[in-house]
């Protein structure tokens, strides 16, 4: 039996990290539209995404099972003193926006891209912390299974 080696890929969007927003809607005089407040948001994700990609050299999306882990690192309250946001770097974020919503926004910009459909992670783990430095990095990883010779 061998077990070939699973690939890992890192990823690090720069910038404040992005919940997924409801979807809007707007009466017209044809009847309800709906649109992506977030198209603006989305790209600038799904551009570094890219450029993040071109380096793994991937020539498809990932096929199989996949573990995914994200962690968000949101900006520390301006409106405390020195001290105390220091203290905070690296602590937990329990505020809002919800870490659902921060995963949701991730795994669609990253579908079809980095994997074929979110519907292949098997494992997810998530966490939401505070810095100076906000950014969102992601973990990819293969889950490879042994296989009989």
């Amino acid at each position: 039996m061998t077990k070939p080696e699973p690939k890992t890929f890192s990823l690090t969007i720069r910038g404040k990290p992005v919940a997924k927003a409801r979807p809007r809607f707007v009466n017209t005089v044809r009847g309800v539209r709906t649109y992506d407040s977030q198209k603006d948001k989305v790209d600038v994700i799904k551009l570094q995404i890219l450029q993040q990609i071109a380096l793994f050299r991937l020539e498809r999306p990932v096929a199989g099972p996949i573990g995914v882990e994200m962690t968000f690192y949101t900006r520390t309250p301006q409106s405390l003193t020195v001290a105390n946001r220091t203290a905070l770097e690296g602590k937990p974020n329990f505020k809002r926006p919800d870490l659902d919503n921060y995963v949701k926004m991730y795994m669609d910009a990253m579908n079809q891209w980095m994997y074929q459909d979110d519907g292949q992670i098997a494992e997810l783990k998530a966490s939401k912390r505070y810095s100076d430095n906000p950014r969102t990095e992601i973990i990819i990883q293969e889950l490879v299974e042994e296989i009989d010779d």
